[in-house]
């Protein structure tokens, strides 16, 4: 065993780790979900174009991606349902 006296140990705060940004504290850390985080999950998925053939899909923070928006839409359609399908294409018209 080795006897180690108070004096010799380095004080604690050349041990303290640096703090941690947002996006890389431990989820306890984190300030608690806004209602829309927790309706539709802490992340959101977009999709980018790369180049005219190839594309990527990018993950966003909800809370992020929403904040400061004063209207935010979410359509739900359903490839079966022939009024969606007819749809969806004047919504897109309408969004560009």
């Amino acid at each position: 065993e080795m006897d180690v006296e108070a004096s010799d140990a380095p004080p604690v705060e050349e041990f303290a780790a640096p703090p941690l940004a947002e996006e890389e504290a431990p989820p306890a850390a984190r300030a608690p979900p806004s209602e829309l985080a927790a309706l539709l999950g802490p992340e959101l998925y977009k999709m980018e174009m790369v180049d005219a053939q190839t594309a990527q899909i990018v993950s966003l923070d909800t809370d992020a991606a929403l904040a400061g928006k004063k209207v935010i839409g979410l359509y739900f359609s359903a490839d079966w349902c022939p009024p969606c399908v007819k749809f969806t294409p004047e919504l897109v018209s309408f969004y560009q």
